[in-house]
């Protein structure tokens, strides 16, 4: 009997075999349906089923509201934490005024105030320093004043500086320096003086303790010597820095430069780099009325006194009424330009005698009036342009000492009016001398030449003529030389010869039969008089 096969494993898909990769497929299936369904009917439940206008469907969802008042979660901060930090400040508190304490009690005392004299004694080389009111802060330190001396041997004399100020780093209390940006001094004096030769080895300078960036004195004052007319640079600013290979630079600027009997000069800038062996100088003057006139100074002093101390000078468009000074500029105006001066300090001088000032210059318009023999010319030629010649080429050499100002060298032309060379020289009591020999055109003598001109020269007609007098009176004595070609000086002479320092454009004719009053800069027949003396 053949056996019955069992139906009930072929009907039954259970009975297949499967891998087990694939049971776990069925699941994740299984599971993702059961999620869909069960997420759809959340949705319909919350919801209503919409169709839209193309004919799909959706479930629209009411939002939320935001309730007005949330729960009020439990801190979960632990209370000893707020403890602790209460602790720690109030330890810090405590600690911060107990520093403060110790740094007034310790730094405002008389030991600290010693040692710091003591400091800048060792700094400076300096015999005495001493301090006034020395208040120290956790943030700042504070000085009503500090004098400083040098002995005989210092270039220094003595040095003041008052209301000093430093802003220091809290960091200084726990360190062996003190650290900040600068030390400031509101006003200061400096005297100089020639070093004498020591046969003692200088001492080698202690390694500083204070690393601030810059020292600085807003307004110093700075003499050659400790006499009342000792030159000096007044009312200074002045910074002293240390450079990258450790040499000393100080920079200087806005100082007004007095000499006696010289006039004063504006110093607008400078720099002076400190050496083992010499200093490095670099300084600017400017002119108080042009905007453009500049003077610079440029050398280098060495610290040997035996010789003078030289630096070059140049000049450009400087107005040469200001270096020959209030009375000599009324004679003699112009711009000057030049690259071969000098100025120099003689250590073997007093103070008030050691400078001296030497410019050779050039000029392409010099203006010269004020001298009588101007009024003499014009009497002579007819030649109204006498009154205030313009020269267009001219040389010379300028300088200045103790004893006076002199122009030597004077080579002063202008080929349709007057040439003129010689030499004017004005002493420290303003007295006035000097010789210039004059050269008028051979056409202004047409018929006769007065006996005193030889020539003609190149074209001119030459005279020398001696000055006498003193700068505010000038004289010379081309009157009496040509007293007897000279005719009388008439009102309607004097008149012309003022209406040529009236500029054309200022002459207006009055009106009505009144008398038009003299616009304002017009010379007056009084000034005239005053400018040219009879």
């Amino acid at each position: 009997m053949a056996p019955i096969p069992d139906k009930s494993n072929q009907s039954n898909p259970s009975n297949e075999s499967v891998s087990v990769d694939e049971m776990m497929a069925r699941l994740k299936r299984g599971n993702r349906k059961k999620r869909h369904s069960e997420s759809k009917e959340k949705r319909k439940s919350e919801g209503e089923l919409v169709t839209r206008e193309d004919g799909t469907q959706a479930i629209k969802v009411r939002r939320r509201k935001r309730r007005s008042k949330q729960p009020k979660k439990q801190s979960q901060t632990d209370p000893r934490l707020k403890w602790i930090l209460l602790g720690c400040f109030g330890i810090g508190f405590v600690l911060l005024i107990v520093a403060s304490i110790f740094i007034i009690v310790k730094y405002n005392g008389r030991t600290f105030k010693a040692d710091t004299e003591s400091m800048i004694c060792s700094l400076s080389g300096s015999q005495s320093a001493e301090l006034t009111q020395l208040r120290v802060t956790p943030v700042s330190a504070k000085a009503n004043k500090v004098d400083i001396h040098w002995d005989k041997h210092s270039f220094i004399q003595n040095a003041s500086f008052n209301n000093l100020r430093a802003d220091i780093k809290a960091t200084s209390f726990f360190s062996k320096n003190w650290i900040g940006e600068e030390i400031v001094a509101s006003t200061g004096t400096l005297h100089l003086q020639v070093p004498q030769p020591s046969s003692e080895p200088n001492e080698a300078t202690a390694s500083p303790p204070y690393e601030f960036e810059a020292y600085r004195c807003n307004q110093l004052s700075l003499s050659f010597g400790d006499q009342r007319k000792a030159p000096q640079i007044a009312d200074i600013e002045v910074s002293l820095r240390e450079l990258a290979n450790e040499q000393k630079q100080i920079v200087f600027s806005n100082g007004t430069l007095k000499i006696p009997d010289w006039p004063q000069m504006q110093l607008a800038s400078g720099v002076l780099t400190l050496k083992s062996k010499s200093a490095d100088i670099e300084a600017r003057l400017v002119s108080e009325s042009s905007n453009q006139g500049e003077i610079t100074l440029k050398g280098s002093l060495p610290n040997n006194t035996r010789t003078a101390a030289s630096l070059d000078v140049s000049a450009k468009n400087f107005p040469m009424e200001e270096l020959l000074g209030k009375e000599m500029g009324r004679l003699i105006q112009g711009n000057i330009q030049s690259r071969s001066g000098s100025f120099s300090y003689d250590y073997n001088k007093a103070p008030e005698e050691a400078l001296s000032f030497n410019l050779p210059f050039n000029a392409t318009e010099l203006f010269m009036s004020g001298l009588p023999m101007f009024k003499d010319l014009k009497k002579l030629t007819g030649e109204t342009a006498y009154a205030r010649v313009n020269f267009f080429n001219s040389t010379g050499v300028l300088m200045r000492t103790a004893q006076g100002l002199t122009l030597s060298e004077i080579d002063f032309a202008n080929s349709s009016l007057l040439t003129m060379e010689g030499s004017i020289r004005v002493n420290h009591d303003g007295a006035l001398s000097g010789t210039l020999k004059l050269g008028v055109p051979e056409s202004y003598f047409e018929e006769e030449v007065p006996a005193p001109f030889t020539g003609p020269n190149s074209g001119f007609y030459h005279i020398d003529v001696k000055l006498a007098g003193n700068i505010r009176t000038p004289s010379d004595n081309l009157h009496s030389q040509l007293k007897p070609y000279l005719g009388a000086s008439s009102r309607s002479e004097t008149k012309a010869l003022l209406e040529a320092l009236v500029p054309e454009q200022q002459k207006k004719k009055p009106e009505n039969g009144e008398k038009q009053p003299a616009p304002e800069g017009e010379p007056s027949e009084k000034d005239f008089d005053k400018l040219y003396p009879r």
